[in-house]
C-alpha cells in the first residue's frame, strides 16, 4: 500500500490517503463499521473501492503526528501517560471487536495527536496485513520510553519514561498485553491518584500556601500577594485610666467674685406642620401562578462533546467520571482530566455534578467548583471537565 498526506479537493482538509496495491483486499464489514460507527480513539475515516483496488481517506485536519509532537514539547507526566492508557484502551477495543492488532498503526509517524493532547490512531481495514515492528505497540512504547530523545517538563515525567524503558528491556521485544496492564496498574498504585498531576500543574486555583513571618503569620494569596496577620488579630484591648495625681497645697486666698453669666436666648419654637395627608394602601400583588413540575425523567446520558461518545447514566445513583480504572464512566484520551475529576447523580427530576478536587477543576456556566462543591445542572445545561465540555441528555416523560 501507499500513504500520502493529501489537501482534498472537495472539503479542503488535510488527510492521510492510503492507496490498496495488488493482492491486498479490502475488509468490507470492518470498513463500513469503521465509516459508520468508528471509535472515538480512530481517526475519522471513509472510502472508496472500485476494480480490486480501495482509496482509504483519514481526516488529519488539525492534528500533529506524535514523532512531531514528542519533539517539540516538554513532556509532563500526564502528558507521557495518557498515549499509554488510550494503547490500553484500544488493545481492549481490538478484543470487543475482533480487530487484528495488525490493522492499527502504531508508528509514531502515523499516531496522530490533537489540540486536547488526545491520541487517535489509524486502523487499517484490509485482509491479512503482515505485522510489521514499526506498526507494533513496542513502535509506540519505545517511542515514549526514548529517556535520552525526550524533553521532560517533570522528574516525574522522566521517572515514568525510565519505568517505561527497564520495561521493554524486560519484554525482550515480544509484546504481551497482559504484562503491558500489570504495568499500567503498577504506574497507577505508584502515583497514588493524581499526585503526580498535582506536582507538575502546582497547586489548584483558590489554596493558599502559609509561611511564617516575623511575629505574624504569612498567607500567599491566590493573586500571589503576601498578606500578613497577627495571632491576635481582632482582638481589642481597652487603654488602661491614667492614674489621678493629688493636687498640690495651695495658699488660701481672695479670689474677685466671677462676673455674672449672660443669660441663654431661648432657640425659636418651630411652627406646627400640618399632618401628611394618608396614602392609600398599595394594592395587594396577586400571588404568581404556581409553574408546572417538570416532566419526570425516563432515561439519561452523559454525552462528551469532543467525541460524540454517549454513556448511559443510572437514574438514583451517582457515577464517578475520569480516567481512573475504578470510574463508573471512563473518560481516556485527555491527559487533562483527572483520574477520579467528578461525580455525576441523575434522579427523576434533575442531574447535579460534584467536583472531587481535579487539578484542573469543574466548571458549571464558566464558574469553577471548589473541591466537593455541588451545582445543580438544569436539562441541557453544558459543564466542563478540564477543557472538555459535556452535558446531560434526557428522555422525558
Amino acid at each position: 500500500m501507499r500513504m500520502k498526506f493529501v489537501r482534498n479537493g472537495r472539503t479542503k482538509r488535510r488527510e492521510l490517503m492510503v492507496a490498496t496495491q495488488r493482492g491486498e483486499e479490502l475488509d468490507r464489514k470492518r470498513a463500513t463499521w469503521l465509516a459508520e460507527e468508528g471509535d472515538a480513539l480512530l481517526l475519522g475515516f471513509t472510502f472508496e473501492a472500485q476494480h480490486g483496488m480501495a482509496l482509504l481517506h483519514y481526516d488529519v485536519e488539525g492534528l500533529w503526528s506524535l514523532r512531531t509532537y514528542l519533539s517539540k514539547r516538554s513532556m509532563s507526566y500526564e502528558e507521557l501517560l495518557g498515549p499509554l492508557e488510550v494503547l490500553q484502551q484500544l488493545l481492549d477495543l481490538c478484543a470487543e471487536h475482533r480487530i487484528p492488532t495488525e490493522m492499527l498503526l502504531f508508528d509514531p509517524e502515523y499516531v496522530f495527536v490533537d489540540t486536547q493532547c488526545c491520541a487517535r490512531f489509524v486502523m487499517l481495514p484490509l485482509e491479512e496485513l503482515p505485522l510489521q515492528r514499526r506498526n507494533s505497540p513496542l513502535a509506540l512504547l519505545h517511542a515514549l520510553g526514548n529517556v535520552d530523545g525526550l524533553k521532560f517538563a517533570s522528574p516525574d515525567a522522566e521517572g515514568l519514561s525510565r519505568r517505561l524503558a527497564q520495561f521493554l528491556i524486560e519484554l525482550n521485544e515480544v509484546f504481551s498485553a497482559n504484562r503491558f496492564r500489570r504495568f499500567l496498574e503498577n504506574e497507577e498504585r505508584q502515583t497514588g491518584g493524581d499526585a503526580a498531576q498535582e506536582s507538575d500543574e502546582g497547586e489548584a486555583p483558590g489554596t493558599s500556601t502559609w509561611a511564617a513571618a516575623g511575629t505574624g503569620t504569612g498567607v500567599q494569596a491566590a493573586g500571589g500577594s503576601a498578606l500578613f496577620w497577627s495571632p491576635l488579630a481582632g482582638l481589642v484591648e481597652e487603654e488602661p485610666a491614667p492614674a489621678v495625681k493629688p493636687a498640690p497645697a495651695v495658699k488660701p486666698q481672695v479670689v474677685a467674685a466671677p462676673a455674672p453669666e449672660p443669660m441663654p436666648v431661648p432657640a425659636p419654637v418651630p411652627e406646627p406642620q400640618p399632618a401628611p395627608a394618608p396614602q392609600p394602601a398599595p394594592a395587594a400583588t396577586p400571588a404568581p401562578e404556581p409553574r408546572p413540575a417538570p416532566a419526570p425523567i425516563l432515561r439519561a446520558w452523559l454525552v462528551r462533546l469532543s467525541t460524540g461518545e454517549e454513556h448511559p447514566l443510572p437514574l438514583g445513583s451517582t457515577v464517578q467520571l475520569g480516567r481512573g480504572s475504578a470510574c463508573t464512566i471512563r473518560l481516556l484520551g485527555n491527559p487533562k482530566l483527572s483520574r477520579a475529576h467528578a461525580a455525576l447523580s441523575c434522579d427523576g427530576q434533575l442531574a447535579c455534578v460534584t467536583d472531587l478536587g481535579a487539578a484542573n477543576g469543574t466548571f458549571v456556566d464558566g464558574v469553577r467548583l471548589a473541591p466537593k462543591q455541588t451545582s445543580v445542572l438544569p436539562v441541557g445545561q453544558r459543564f466542563r471537565l478540564a477543557s472538555e465540555e459535556f452535558y446531560v441528555r434526557v428522555e422525558q416523560a
